[in-house]
């Protein structure tokens, strides 16, 4: 399905973002940045009404249009390494999410692994295999 704006000018697909993350945190930093560009190039008298129309109209458009098809694609793909690389046999891939999680800690990083959790949450079935392995590897230290 797609959606049609401006008549059949722009056709944007129909994409679910349940459980998506990445996207969401893309556009709302878009946002603050063209909210701040729009307050310095509107005038003040009308700034309090075209700055944030303006706002949500831009960014709604770029995420729908752009952000959320490229970065919902990736974060597709990042879930589908972490799953991989967890069922590595012997135990050896999840001796390496193991291993990474206390450097991603130390380095103030460790919050990306929501959106493995989430994106594991979200599909059919909602089993989340890396949460025994960073709760695992917090036991560990």
């Amino acid at each position: 399905m797609v959606w049609h704006l401006i008549g059949d000018f722009f056709t944007i697909r129909q994409v679910g973002y349940q459980g998506h993350v990445i996207p969401v945190v893309i556009a709302v930093w878009l946002m603050c940045k063209i909210e701040k560009w729009l307050h310095k190039h509107v005038p003040e008298m009308i700034d309090l009404f075209v700055t944030p129309l303006c706002t949500v109209m831009i960014t709604a458009f770029l995420t729908l249009g752009i952000i959320g098809p490229i970065f919902s694609t990736a974060e597709g793909y990042v879930l589908t390494f972490a799953k991989w690389i967890i069922t590595v046999g012997y135990g050896v891939g999840t001796m390496i999410m193991g291993g990474l999680y206390p450097v991603t800690v130390v380095a103030g990083i460790h919050h990306m692994y929501n959106v493995i959790e989430a994106g594991m949450l979200s599909e059919a079935g909602g089993l989340n295999t890396w949460m025994p392995i960073a709760s695992a590897a917090n036991f560990a230290q």
